[in-house]
């Protein structure tokens, strides 16, 4: 089994980070299914989506999809909370933060 690191490095502040990296996870499935390497009836490889922050001013965007969504739209409903990539601010104001959060079982 094999993990999929998404490593996205960032010096500003992109107010639709979190749409942007749940694109680039979606093209990454497309890929894999496209070259054959999702067998049919098979479950997507786990990907890790990770922003590196190096920006002088703190982070200000969303960190979760459900961060962008209307009220009436919440993360329960949608089930968007496991879609939020972990942030790592690199120096500047902001404090470094480690919020890698992986399942308790990996897709098999």
């Amino acid at each position: 089994m094999c993990v999929y690191l998404l490593l996205e490095f960032q010096s500003s502040v992109d107010r639709l980070m979190a749409v942007r990296l749940l694109t680039y996870v979606g093209l990454l499935y497309q890929d894999l299914a496209a070259a054959g390497e999702i067998p049919h009836g098979g479950k997507l490889p786990p990907v890790l989506p990770i922003v590196l922050y190096n920006g002088q001013a703190p982070w200000t965007a969303p960190t979760a999809l459900a961060g962008l969504a209307k009220e009436a739209q919440t993360a329960d409903s949608f089930a968007l909370s496991p879609l939020s990539p972990p942030l790592n601010s690199l120096g500047g104001q902001a404090p470094i933060r480690r919020a890698l959060r992986l399942p308790d079982r990996c897709l098999e």
